[in-house]
C-alpha cells in the first residue's frame, strides 16, 4: 500500500511527530512494501531546509525509499529556493497538486501531524 503524508505547519515538535510516523509505517510489518511520499506545504517546507535539525533522520528515510515533495508555491512565499532544501527534497509545482495527483494513482492520504 503506497501512502501519502501531507505536512503544512511548522515547529520542531511537529517535524519530529511526522517523521515519526513515516518511521511507524515502514516498521509496521502489516503494511509490506509500502512506498512512502511526504509532500510538505505552507510552513510545512521548513522540515526540508538543508543542514536543519532533522537531516539525519531525512537523510536515513530517503535512502530507505521515502520520497520528499516540496511545494514551489510555499517556498516562493517564503522567499526560499531549492537550493536552501535538503538533498532529499524534490520541488514539484504545487502540494495540492502532487498529493491530488497521488491519490488518483491510488495513494493513501494522512494529513500529519
Amino acid at each position: 500500500m503506497n501512502t501519502a503524508f501531507h505536512f503544512s505547519v511548522g515547529g520542531e515538535a511537529a517535524y519530529g511527530t511526522v517523521l515519526s510516523n513515516i518511521e511507524n509505517i515502514l516498521a509496521d510489518t502489516t503494511v509490506p512494501d509500502t512506498a512512502v511520499v511526504l509532500v510538505t506545504n505552507g510552513d510545512g517546507v521548513f522540515l526540508l531546509r538543508d543542514g536543519g535539525t532533522h537531516a539525519a533522520r531525512i537523510t536515513a528515510l530517503h535512502e530507505r525509499g521515502v520520497s520528499f515533495r516540496v511545494c514551489s508555491n510555499s517556498l516562493k512565499s517564503r522567499a526560499l529556493t531549492a537550493k536552501a532544501l535538503h538533498p532529499a527534497a524534490e520541488v514539484v509545482p504545487s502540494g495540492g497538486g502532487e498529493l491530488t495527483r497521488l491519490q488518483a494513482a491510488g495513494y493513501a492520504y494522512i494529513k500529519t501531524p
